[in-house]
Protein backbone atom coordinates (compact mmCIF):
# COMPACT_ATOMS: atom_id res chain seq x y z
CA UNK A 1 0.00 0.00 0.00
CA UNK A 2 2.93 2.30 0.85
CA UNK A 3 4.64 1.54 -2.53
CA UNK A 4 1.37 2.16 -4.34
CA UNK A 5 0.61 5.32 -2.38
CA UNK A 6 -2.86 4.15 -1.34
CA UNK A 7 -4.52 3.88 2.05
CA UNK A 8 -7.14 1.14 1.67
CA UNK A 9 -7.58 -2.27 0.12
CA UNK A 10 -9.98 -1.16 -2.60
CA UNK A 11 -7.52 1.47 -3.88
CA UNK A 12 -4.75 -1.10 -3.77
CA UNK A 13 -6.73 -3.45 -6.00
CA UNK A 14 -7.20 -0.62 -8.49
CA UNK A 15 -3.44 0.14 -8.40
CA UNK A 16 -2.60 -3.51 -8.98
CA UNK A 17 -4.94 -3.57 -12.03
CA UNK A 18 -3.28 -0.45 -13.47
CA UNK A 19 0.17 -2.02 -12.87
CA UNK A 20 -0.87 -5.16 -14.77
CA UNK A 21 -2.17 -3.01 -17.64
CA UNK A 22 1.09 -1.07 -17.72
CA UNK A 23 3.16 -4.25 -17.97
CA UNK A 24 0.90 -5.56 -20.74
CA UNK A 25 1.25 -2.31 -22.69
CA UNK A 26 5.04 -2.30 -22.22
CA UNK A 27 5.14 -5.91 -23.45
CA UNK A 28 3.11 -4.93 -26.53
CA UNK A 29 5.45 -2.01 -27.16
CA UNK A 30 8.48 -4.28 -26.97
CA UNK A 31 6.87 -6.79 -29.34
CA UNK A 32 5.94 -4.02 -31.79
CA UNK A 33 9.48 -2.62 -31.69
CA UNK A 34 10.86 -6.10 -32.34
CA UNK A 35 8.55 -6.53 -35.35
CA UNK A 36 9.54 -3.09 -36.67
CA UNK A 37 13.23 -3.93 -36.41
CA UNK A 38 12.62 -7.27 -38.14
CA UNK A 39 10.55 -5.83 -40.99
CA UNK A 40 12.97 -2.89 -41.36
CA UNK A 41 15.80 -5.31 -42.23
CA UNK A 42 17.64 -4.50 -38.99
CA UNK A 43 17.30 -0.71 -39.26
CA UNK A 44 17.44 0.81 -35.72
CA UNK A 45 14.27 2.42 -34.36
CA UNK A 46 15.81 5.89 -34.28
CA UNK A 47 16.85 5.63 -37.91
CA UNK A 48 13.43 4.23 -38.80
CA UNK A 49 11.66 7.13 -37.05
CA UNK A 50 13.92 9.59 -38.84
CA UNK A 51 13.22 7.90 -42.19
CA UNK A 52 9.42 8.23 -41.87
CA UNK A 53 9.41 11.59 -40.07
CA UNK A 54 8.41 13.47 -43.23
CA UNK A 55 5.71 10.99 -44.29
CA UNK A 56 2.11 11.76 -43.46
CA UNK A 57 -0.53 9.23 -42.41
CA UNK A 58 -2.37 9.41 -45.73
CA UNK A 59 0.80 8.65 -47.69
CA UNK A 60 1.59 5.79 -45.35
CA UNK A 61 -1.91 4.37 -45.87
CA UNK A 62 -1.49 4.59 -49.65
CA UNK A 63 1.89 2.87 -49.49
CA UNK A 64 0.42 0.23 -47.18
CA UNK A 65 -2.43 -0.43 -49.62
CA UNK A 66 0.00 -0.67 -52.57
CA UNK A 67 2.28 -3.03 -50.68
CA UNK A 68 -0.71 -5.13 -49.61
CA UNK A 69 -1.82 -5.45 -53.25
CA UNK A 70 1.71 -6.34 -54.37
CA UNK A 71 1.89 -8.87 -51.57
CA UNK A 72 -1.33 -10.54 -52.75
CA UNK A 73 0.05 -10.74 -56.30
CA UNK A 74 3.24 -12.30 -55.03
CA UNK A 75 1.23 -14.81 -53.03
CA UNK A 76 -0.75 -15.74 -56.14
CA UNK A 77 2.46 -16.10 -58.15
CA UNK A 78 3.92 -18.28 -55.43
CA UNK A 79 0.84 -20.48 -55.60
CA UNK A 80 1.12 -20.82 -59.40
CA UNK A 81 4.82 -21.58 -59.26
CA UNK A 82 4.26 -24.02 -56.43
CA UNK A 83 1.64 -25.85 -58.49
CA UNK A 84 3.96 -25.93 -61.52
CA UNK A 85 6.80 -27.16 -59.36
CA UNK A 86 4.60 -29.90 -57.96
CA UNK A 87 3.58 -31.11 -61.44
CA UNK A 88 7.14 -31.05 -62.74
CA UNK A 89 8.39 -32.83 -59.66
CA UNK A 90 5.70 -35.47 -60.07
CA UNK A 91 6.64 -35.94 -63.75
CA UNK A 92 10.29 -36.24 -62.84
CA UNK A 93 9.42 -38.73 -60.12
CA UNK A 94 7.58 -40.85 -62.70
CA UNK A 95 10.68 -40.97 -64.88
CA UNK A 96 13.00 -41.67 -61.99
CA UNK A 97 13.39 -45.36 -61.34
CA UNK A 98 10.93 -46.47 -64.07
CA UNK A 99 11.17 -47.56 -67.70
CA UNK A 100 9.50 -44.40 -69.06
CA UNK A 101 12.85 -42.78 -69.76
CA UNK A 102 13.98 -45.84 -71.69
CA UNK A 103 10.73 -45.86 -73.66
CA UNK A 104 11.12 -42.16 -74.47
CA UNK A 105 14.68 -42.77 -75.68
CA UNK A 106 13.46 -45.66 -77.83
CA UNK A 107 10.81 -43.41 -79.42
CA UNK A 108 13.47 -40.79 -80.06
CA UNK A 109 15.67 -43.31 -81.82
CA UNK A 110 12.70 -44.50 -83.89
CA UNK A 111 11.98 -40.90 -84.88
CA UNK A 112 15.63 -40.41 -85.91
CA UNK A 113 15.49 -43.57 -88.02
CA UNK A 114 12.22 -42.47 -89.64
CA UNK A 115 13.74 -39.07 -90.41
CA UNK A 116 16.64 -40.79 -92.15
CA UNK A 117 14.28 -42.87 -94.29
CA UNK A 118 12.21 -39.79 -95.12
CA UNK A 119 15.33 -37.82 -96.07
CA UNK A 120 16.50 -40.62 -98.36
CA UNK A 121 13.08 -40.83 -100.02
CA UNK A 122 13.01 -37.05 -100.41
CA UNK A 123 16.41 -37.07 -102.13
CA UNK A 124 15.23 -39.78 -104.55
CA UNK A 125 12.00 -37.94 -105.38
CA UNK A 126 13.75 -34.58 -105.68
CA UNK A 127 16.39 -36.06 -107.98
CA UNK A 128 13.73 -37.74 -110.11
CA UNK A 129 11.76 -34.49 -110.30
CA UNK A 130 14.83 -32.53 -111.41
CA UNK A 131 15.66 -35.14 -114.06
CA UNK A 132 12.07 -35.09 -115.31
CA UNK A 133 12.09 -31.30 -115.48
CA UNK A 134 15.41 -31.40 -117.36
CA UNK A 135 13.98 -33.95 -119.82
CA UNK A 136 10.90 -31.79 -120.38
CA UNK A 137 13.06 -28.73 -121.01
CA UNK A 138 15.23 -30.65 -123.47
CA UNK A 139 12.09 -31.86 -125.24
CA UNK A 140 10.78 -28.31 -125.48
CA UNK A 141 14.14 -27.12 -126.80
CA UNK A 142 14.30 -29.78 -129.51
CA UNK A 143 10.60 -29.95 -130.42
CA UNK A 144 8.94 -26.73 -129.43
CA UNK A 145 11.92 -24.52 -130.22
CA UNK A 146 11.76 -24.79 -134.03
CA UNK A 147 7.98 -24.55 -134.09
CA UNK A 148 7.99 -21.56 -131.75
CA UNK A 149 10.59 -19.82 -133.92
CA UNK A 150 8.51 -20.40 -137.08
CA UNK A 151 5.29 -19.39 -135.33
CA UNK A 152 6.96 -16.22 -133.98
CA UNK A 153 8.02 -15.18 -137.46
CA UNK A 154 4.59 -15.91 -138.94
CA UNK A 155 2.76 -14.21 -136.05
CA UNK A 156 4.90 -11.10 -136.39
CA UNK A 157 4.03 -10.94 -140.07
CA UNK A 158 0.31 -11.55 -139.52
CA UNK A 159 0.12 -8.78 -136.90
CA UNK A 160 2.15 -6.41 -139.10
CA UNK A 161 4.81 -6.08 -136.41
CA UNK A 162 2.39 -5.47 -133.54
CA UNK A 163 4.05 -8.49 -131.90
CA UNK A 164 7.72 -9.28 -132.44
CA UNK A 165 7.82 -12.85 -131.18
CA UNK A 166 6.24 -15.57 -129.04
CA UNK A 167 7.44 -16.82 -125.67
CA UNK A 168 6.52 -19.94 -123.69
CA UNK A 169 6.68 -19.60 -119.89
CA UNK A 170 7.56 -23.03 -118.48
CA UNK A 171 8.04 -21.99 -114.85
CA UNK A 172 4.50 -23.02 -113.87
CA UNK A 173 3.07 -26.53 -113.94
CA UNK A 174 1.16 -25.71 -117.14
CA UNK A 175 3.25 -23.79 -119.74
CA UNK A 176 1.73 -20.48 -120.86
CA UNK A 177 2.13 -18.77 -124.22
CA UNK A 178 2.79 -15.03 -124.41
CA UNK A 179 3.07 -12.57 -127.26
CA UNK A 180 5.97 -10.13 -126.92
CA UNK A 181 5.54 -6.63 -128.31
CA UNK A 182 8.47 -4.70 -129.84
CA UNK A 183 8.89 -2.72 -126.58
CA UNK A 184 9.25 -5.95 -124.58
CA UNK A 185 5.75 -5.99 -123.08
CA UNK A 186 4.40 -9.52 -122.68
CA UNK A 187 0.71 -10.18 -123.40
CA UNK A 188 -1.04 -13.37 -122.31
CA UNK A 189 -3.29 -15.07 -124.86
CA UNK A 190 -6.33 -14.10 -122.78
CA UNK A 191 -5.21 -10.46 -122.92
CA UNK A 192 -5.09 -10.35 -126.73
CA UNK A 193 -7.86 -9.08 -128.93
CA UNK A 194 -10.03 -11.59 -130.79
CA UNK A 195 -8.26 -10.76 -134.05
CA UNK A 196 -4.81 -11.22 -132.50
CA UNK A 197 -5.86 -14.57 -131.03
CA UNK A 198 -7.08 -15.73 -134.47
CA UNK A 199 -3.75 -14.67 -135.96
CA UNK A 200 -1.88 -16.48 -133.18
CA UNK A 201 -3.72 -19.75 -133.73
CA UNK A 202 -3.21 -19.42 -137.48
CA UNK A 203 0.51 -18.81 -136.97
CA UNK A 204 0.77 -21.95 -134.81
CA UNK A 205 -1.09 -24.07 -137.36
CA UNK A 206 1.00 -22.80 -140.26
CA UNK A 207 4.21 -23.37 -138.28
CA UNK A 208 3.15 -26.95 -137.60
CA UNK A 209 2.41 -27.43 -141.31
CA UNK A 210 5.87 -26.14 -142.25
CA UNK A 211 7.48 -28.63 -139.83
CA UNK A 212 5.44 -31.43 -141.45
CA UNK A 213 6.62 -30.32 -144.88
CA UNK A 214 10.23 -30.46 -143.67
CA UNK A 215 9.57 -34.04 -142.50
CA UNK A 216 8.25 -35.00 -145.98
CA UNK A 217 4.53 -34.79 -145.20
CA UNK A 218 3.63 -32.44 -148.05
CA UNK A 219 -0.18 -32.22 -148.48
CA UNK A 220 -2.34 -29.40 -149.87
CA UNK A 221 -3.65 -26.78 -147.46
CA UNK A 222 -7.33 -25.86 -147.88
CA UNK A 223 -8.24 -22.66 -145.98
CA UNK A 224 -11.83 -21.45 -145.66
CA UNK A 225 -12.19 -17.72 -144.92
CA UNK A 226 -9.28 -17.52 -142.49
CA UNK A 227 -9.38 -13.73 -142.30
CA UNK A 228 -12.94 -13.02 -141.08
CA UNK A 229 -11.68 -11.03 -138.06
CA UNK A 230 -8.80 -9.39 -139.99
CA UNK A 231 -8.82 -5.86 -141.32
CA UNK A 232 -7.57 -5.27 -144.88
CA UNK A 233 -4.06 -4.44 -143.70
CA UNK A 234 -3.67 -7.68 -141.75
CA UNK A 235 -5.55 -9.65 -144.41
CA UNK A 236 -2.89 -8.57 -146.86
CA UNK A 237 -0.21 -9.71 -144.41
CA UNK A 238 -2.02 -13.06 -144.05
CA UNK A 239 -2.19 -13.52 -147.82
CA UNK A 240 1.55 -12.80 -148.02
CA UNK A 241 2.18 -15.54 -145.41
CA UNK A 242 0.08 -18.01 -147.43
CA UNK A 243 1.95 -17.02 -150.57
CA UNK A 244 5.26 -17.83 -148.87
CA UNK A 245 3.83 -21.16 -147.68
CA UNK A 246 2.64 -21.94 -151.24
CA UNK A 247 6.29 -22.20 -152.30
CA UNK A 248 6.45 -25.40 -150.23
CA UNK A 249 2.92 -26.79 -150.63
CA UNK A 250 -0.28 -26.20 -152.58
CA UNK A 251 -2.57 -23.64 -150.90
CA UNK A 252 -6.28 -23.39 -151.77
CA UNK A 253 -8.05 -20.39 -150.22
CA UNK A 254 -11.87 -20.46 -150.26
CA UNK A 255 -13.90 -17.30 -149.63
CA UNK A 256 -17.29 -15.82 -150.42
CA UNK A 257 -16.00 -12.25 -149.96
CA UNK A 258 -15.46 -10.91 -153.50
CA UNK A 259 -13.64 -7.82 -152.21
CA UNK A 260 -10.68 -10.03 -151.18
CA UNK A 261 -9.88 -10.81 -154.83
CA UNK A 262 -8.43 -7.39 -155.74
CA UNK A 263 -6.60 -7.30 -152.41
CA UNK A 264 -5.10 -10.72 -153.11
CA UNK A 265 -4.16 -9.68 -156.64
CA UNK A 266 -2.45 -6.59 -155.25
CA UNK A 267 -0.44 -8.63 -152.74
CA UNK A 268 0.32 -11.72 -154.86
CA UNK A 269 0.35 -10.33 -158.36
CA UNK A 270 0.62 -12.84 -161.24
CA UNK A 271 1.25 -15.76 -158.84
CA UNK A 272 -2.46 -15.75 -157.90
CA UNK A 273 -4.83 -18.16 -159.61
CA UNK A 274 -8.47 -17.12 -159.12
CA UNK A 275 -11.24 -19.65 -159.74
CA UNK A 276 -14.90 -18.58 -159.49
CA UNK A 277 -17.33 -21.32 -158.41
Amino acid sequence: MTASGVSDIEALAHAIQRSDQRRAIERQILEAEARLVQTADGLPLDALREDIAGTGPDELMAQHAELTLSSSHVVEEIAVLSDSYGRLKAGFAELDGTDLAAKAEARRQEAISAMGDAAEQYLKLQTAARLLKWSMEKFRETKQGPMLAKASSIFSGLTVGSFSRLLVDTEEATPRLFGIRPDGESVDVTGMSEGSRDQLYLALRLAALELQVEQGLNMPLIADDLFINFDDHRTGAGLAVLAELSRKMQVVFLTHHAHLVPLAQEVLGLDLNVVYL
